[in-house]
């Protein structure tokens, strides 16, 4: 009888019992992500690229001798118009969010001089193809999209600071920069990371892409319709863009 434990043990190894200790991975999915390779498809969120310990002294070279007085600043609500976005809980549409979010950060940066190009100020629907072609032809020194996030688990917030995949080193010291004044800010980041983002690839100018929370976190969709964290976070943004092209 004193054998039965350890037959029972060798018969479950066999069978491959799952170890309860062992790790195990989260799955982050976007919702109907417009804004990725391949439109209007879900895919895994996060790449395994990482590029929080990304050196920007490239890019600080290439941008060496500018301030917010002669840079453009391509200002990128996402999503408008027919298409909302995500939404939180209670119902409030990203788009709405991340508009009054960006309309925040025209502001500070204007005050502080830089030239801010809008791709929509209203609600209005604007093809990812056209908002490319703005930070083309606006020969954007950045193009800053903002948006907000959703997954299916309800535990995890945190802002994202992406890049595309084919993102120039100008690209990623920007990225850096928010994500780095966002945390200097109180506001938890999941880190920089590159991504098949169409609206940081379509066009020749640097980019990022700003996930400012989870709306699908009670507490952090709560925040992200709240007026004041709305400034909050556009101010964090606009401290990284002015680091960055300090």
């Amino acid at each position: 009888m004193r054998y039965y434990p350890i037959l029972i043990l060798f018969l479950l190894t066999l069978a491959g019992c799952p170890n309860p200790n062992a790790n195990s991975t989260t799955t982050l999915i976007r919702d109907r992500d417009e804004y990725s390779a391949n439109a209007y498809k879900y895919k895994p969120y996060y790449q395994k690229s990482n590029l929080s310990n990304y050196s920007n002294s490239n890019a600080a070279q290439a941008t060496a001798g500018k301030s917010m007085g002669n840079v453009i600043v391509v200002v990128d609500p996402g999503h408008g118009g027919k298409d909302p976005g995500t939404r939180s809980a209670t119902g409030v549409q990203e788009k709405k969010v991340v508009l009054n979010i960006a309309l925040h950060l025209r502001d500070i940066l204007s005050s502080r001089g830089a030239r801010v190009i809008m791709t929509r100020s209203n609600d209005a629907y604007i093809s990812l193809d056209r908002r490319a072609d703005i930070a083309e032809e606006a020969n954007a020194d950045l193009l800053v999209s903002i948006h907000a996030d959703y997954v299916s688990n309800k535990s995890i917030s945190g802002a994202t600071v992406l890049v595309g995949k084919t993102a120039s080193s100008q690209s990623k010291a920007a990225a850096v920069a928010v994500d780095r004044a966002l945390n200097d800010a109180g506001i938890a980041t999941r880190a920089t990371r590159a991504q098949g983002l169409r609206v940081c690839q379509g066009h020749s100018r640097p980019a990022i892409l700003v996930e400012t929370g989870f709306m699908s976190n009670t507490t952090e969709a709560l925040r992200l319709v709240n007026p004041w964290y709305q400034k909050k976070v556009a101010t964090a943004i606009a401290d990284g863009l002015t680091n960055y092209f300090r």
